[in-house]
């Protein structure tokens, strides 16, 4: 799951200047990339890790795990109607979760109809998610020049993608200079992703420091 009402307890209220909350996030070779982004979002009460006392960062996220973190972090509002998936039975884990980012334009259905809760998302999904239920107008895609992979981009998400890369909010470890839209989003990724999405949103206000963070371009003359 991507909370742990066992974990939560003990680490939600800890705050990430101290030791560490996980015990997999810091290692003989370091601390983890994301640890901070992770380490913030749990004292905010965002996200949890595991009763173990791990986090497991780098694990794939689900389409629903990432739908309870948008709510969980963005606590959106309703624009649009509920609609039923036939692969969302009303007893999944996450189809209240689902239901509200779906409801907020932050999640749709896939081609086939489907929602697809238990599939792992690409980072491309990640960003649109946001750029759709955050309301961000799309950006030039000459905005993503410094990637060198931009081009293999589909051009209807460029805008999109441009929009996030102008607020920030495009994380791309372990190569900040590839955008690797298909690679699958880790927990981790998530959690620095989200962080960002935050402070464009002015709804957290400490930016943190962080070689993967893609910085906005200006646009061409």
């Amino acid at each position: 799951p991507l909370y742990s009402s066992a974990a939560s307890d003990v680490y939600k209220r800890q705050s990430p200047t101290h030791a560490p909350l996980f015990s997999d996030l810091v290692t003989s070779a370091g601390s983890h990339w994301a640890q901070p982004f992770i380490e913030a979002l749990v004292t905010a009460e965002i996200i949890t890790g595991y009763g173990d006392r791990t986090f497991r960062p780098d694990l794939p996220l689900s389409r629903g795990q990432f739908a309870a973190l948008l709510v969980q972090a963005f606590d959106p509002a309703p624009r649009r109607p509920s609609r039923t998936f036939p692969d969302l039975p009303a007893n999944h884990w996450a189809a209240g979760p689902i239901d509200r980012a779906y409801r907020a334009g932050f999640l749709s259905g896939l081609e086939t109809g489907e929602i697809a809760p238990d599939a792992s998302l690409p980072r491309l999904q990640v960003w649109l998610a946001l750029a759709s239920g955050l309301g961000w107008p799309g950006a030039p895609a000459d905005r993503l020049a410094q990637f060198s992979d931009a081009a293999g981009l589909p051009v209807w998400a460029q805008g999109a993608v441009a929009a996030a890369c102008q607020r920030r909010a495009i994380v791309t470890y372990p190569e900040p200079s590839r955008l690797e839209a298909s690679n699958l989003t880790t927990r981790a990724a998530a959690c620095a992703i989200v962080y960002q999405a935050l402070l464009a949103e002015a709804r957290f206000t400490k930016p943190i420091a962080s070689i993967y963070i893609a910085q906005p371009q200006e646009k061409a003359a």
